[in-house]
């Protein structure tokens, strides 16, 4: 959502610098898959198709390696290993490294961090 000044806030960090990266959690992972020629240039899924037995499949916590997904209800996330993710936060908080055990972001817009939801799926992509 661009509200509660979010839009000002992501439209003054273009501004500042043209080329950041931005997405939302799934377009994140949807991207890495075309850049590096997994899926075509018209494949798009949302999260929670994702982290469905279609494209991933369902693994323990204790078995993530860098590059599986991270999940929970409407979001995604991928791990790099060293107990942490990257993932596309959110609208007032952009791309971060988190936590899988403790998840927090921190907020531009109130300067804070805050804790987030709990990851609940862990999962080991069909495409690589």
């Amino acid at each position: 959502m661009f509200n509660n000044g979010r839009k000002e806030w992501m439209i003054k960090q273009v501004e500042q610098n043209g080329s950041l990266p931005c997405s939302d959690c799934s377009g994140m992972e949807v991207g890495y898959l075309r850049k590096f020629g997994y899926v075509d240039a018209n494949f798009d899924e949302s999260a929670n198709t994702l982290c469905s037995n279609t494209y991933s499949v369902k693994i323990s916590r204790s078995d993530l390696k860098p590059g599986d997904w991270v999940g929970r209800d409407g979001h995604i996330g991928t791990y790099v290993g060293g107990g942490y993710v990257v993932e596309f936060y959110g609208g007032a908080f952009g791309c971060q490294l988190t936590h899988v055990d403790a998840r927090e972001g921190y907020d531009f817009i109130q300067g804070k961090t805050v804790a987030g939801t709990k990851w609940t799926k862990f999962r080991d992509p069909r495409y690589y």
